[in-house]
């Protein structure tokens, strides 16, 4: 950490004896001689840590000038060297905050070292005590999120298994494919953030199913080459159970969700869904094949 120190006096003179006292530091000294020239000098240097300020100047004095410090460069730890015929504005200036120490004129140059030595330490542990505040502060935000990211997880999860039982019941109780089928679409669809979905089963059965015309073609592809197809418009997800083609499940996409998202969301309710389907295509074949028994005998 770079040790920058201003010194502030009206007098040149009294600059380059303070310069001479800490000539064989390496700290970073920035001297202004007025009240004026040091706050151009804190316009451009806003990290000095230390400020060494005189009282009486003429023009803006050492209360208007740390006034204007404690706005520019609230951080910085300001002492005051000064006479004592400066008692009371040094004593207002103490009292409203703006000056950690005094040091008297004329000064003892080993008060005045370890003075600015401990005002640099005392500045240095402020410093990595404020650094430390805003790492906690960062990871408390971070662990918020994380929380919070969580809590969605196991709200999603929750969501998702009282979907599959939901569907699971429906299926033991009897209810209708058409019903199932429009249960399964509202979750995909709620859980997709909106997006519409559709499913089409490859038998025949005694519900009208809604399925855009435009989803057609991809639709078709899906039954005669198989598999699942990722566009710009939809996703067609091919529904199958033991090399049985069930059906296609078209979810409508505006390419704001992810096919991870999609993929997670298809494969919480896919497995019910061909269950669904499955029992449903064996009910449907059973007077088929009773039919074809009774030709056997």
């Amino acid at each position: 950490m770079e040790k920058k120190i201003l010194f502030v006096d009206d007098e040149r003179s009294v600059l380059s004896s303070i310069k001479r006292v800490f000539i064989d530091t390496d700290y970073d000294l920035y001297f202004g001689c007025g009240g004026e020239e040091a706050v151009k000098i804190l316009e451009n240097e806003k990290d000095i840590a230390v400020i060494v300020s005189d009282m009486r100047m003429p023009g803006m004095d050492g209360i208007a000038f740390l006034d204007k410090v404690h706005e520019i460069c609230p951080h910085a730890l300001c002492m005051v060297l000064s006479a004592y015929s400066d008692l009371d504005s040094i004593m207002k200036a103490v009292n409203e905050g703006h000056i950690w120490r005094f040091i008297t004129k004329p000064w003892n140059e080993k008060d005045l070292l370890l003075a600015v030595s401990n005002a640099l330490e005392l500045y240095e542990k402020r410093q990595e005590t404020k650094r430390l505040l805003l790492e906690v502060e960062e990871k408390n935000r971070m662990l918020e999120d994380a929380n919070f990211l969580l809590e969605e997880r196991v709200r999603e999860r929750t969501w998702q298994l009282q979907d599959r039982n939901e569907l699971l019941s429906m299926i033991v109780s009897g209810r209708s494919l058409c019903e199932i089928l429009e249960k399964a679409t509202s979750i995909i669809s709620r859980q997709m953030d909106g997006q519409n979905s559709y499913i089409i089963p490859t038998f025949n059965n005694d519900c009208h199913i809604e399925f855009p015309e435009k989803f057609n073609e991809l639709k078709d592809r899906i039954l005669t080459n198989g598999g699942n197809i990722y566009e710009k418009e939809a996703v067609g997800i091919e529904l199958v159970y033991m090399e049985t083609k069930l059906g296609v499940l078209v979810i409508e996409n505006d390419e704001s969700i992810s096919p991870v998202k999609i993929t997670e969301v298809v494969e919480s309710i896919l497995s019910i869904l061909v269950i669904a389907l499955s029992h449903h295509k064996i009910l449907q074949e059973i007077p088929k094949l009773l039919s074809d028994l009774e030709n056997i005998e």
